[in-house]
């Protein structure tokens, strides 16, 4: 929200590659204009660059990435963010990339725009405690952009939310400091529930690109449902299943549907039998 205010004047647009997480809220509380660019499951949900340049006009000021993503957990590689970082510069567009969910990756390593970036120009990193560090409910999170626009920040936080409790900053430093070797256990953990569910829903006929980050899944509705709030209100009242419809993450989501995995082995092969059945009785 800072980084967007700071940033934005009224009516700029902001480019969201759409699933992603409701960022669009904050482009429009802060004046601004979203702008969804497709993104496509059997591409990977990678940033396609020619349909970056298409949804460019003179009024775009800025382009959202969350890799590993919310919802789709994937991840761009360092290839595709080179591009995207290059196209970025030449047009003097800025970059916010949220990368909160860069230490819980399943395959190789997430890499930073930071670490490609060579300088801060145009580039605001945004990062948390509350994924790596099992701390959601402490809101405790930072950002790195060129010192400029850190200071407009500053003066935007002072105004909305002053400053994070001193204990929770000194819970945070406890993270920091203390053994890591938690996250990789945890890592793990999650890596075996990924594994269970993606073979669990395929075992059902859902389609699904299975998540190199992240701890949610986004498989294809089953053939004859295309209204995801539909389908979702159905699993949750007739089997007691939550999940998130996936028009909740802008128009290129709709047609999916978000589980997580991020609770205990018993409770997703309970999620499995009931979304059996339920799949079972619609088809039936």
């Amino acid at each position: 929200f800072c980084a967007m205010e700071a940033i934005l004047d009224p009516g700029e647009e902001v480019i969201l590659p759409s699933p992603c997480w409701t960022y669009d809220g904050i482009v429009l509380s802060v004046g601004g204009k979203p702008v969804f660019l497709e993104t496509r499951m059997e591409e990977g949900f990678r940033v396609d660059v020619e349909r970056l340049e298409k949804a460019l006009t003179p009024r775009t000021k800025l382009l959202v990435l969350n890799s590993p993503s919310n919802p789709t957990g994937a991840v761009l590689d360092e290839e595709n963010l080179k591009a995207i970082l290059d196209f970025a510069r030449e047009r003097d567009l800025w970059i916010l990339t949220d990368e909160i969910y860069d230490r819980l990756v399943y395959e190789g390593k997430s890499t930073s725009l930071l670490s490609l970036a060579g300088s801060l120009e145009g580039i605001v990193y945004i990062n948390g405690f509350s994924k790596t560090y099992a701390m959601t409910g402490w809101r405790l999170g930072y950002a790195v952009a060129p010192k400029e626009l850190i200071a407009e920040m500053n003066k935007i936080q002072q105004a909305s939310t002053s400053c994070v409790p001193g204990f929770v900053q000194m819970a945070g430093l406890e993270a920091l400091r203390g053994p890591q070797d938690f996250v990789e256990r945890m890592r793990e953990e999650f890596r075996k529930r990924r594994d269970f569910m993606v073979k669990g829903l395929s075992s059902l006929g859902l389609k699904c690109l299975p998540p190199k980050g992240a701890f949610y899944l986004f498989p294809r509705l089953p053939e004859g449902w295309k209204d995801s709030t539909s389908f979702c209100e159905h699993l949750l009242q007739e089997v007691g299943i939550a999940s998130v419809p996936g028009i909740g993450f802008g128009p290129f989501g709709e047609g999916h549907v978000r589980f997580s995995f991020a609770c205990s082995m018993e409770v997703l092969k309970e999620t499995l039998q009931r979304l059996g059945e339920f799949l079972q009785r619609i088809s039936g």
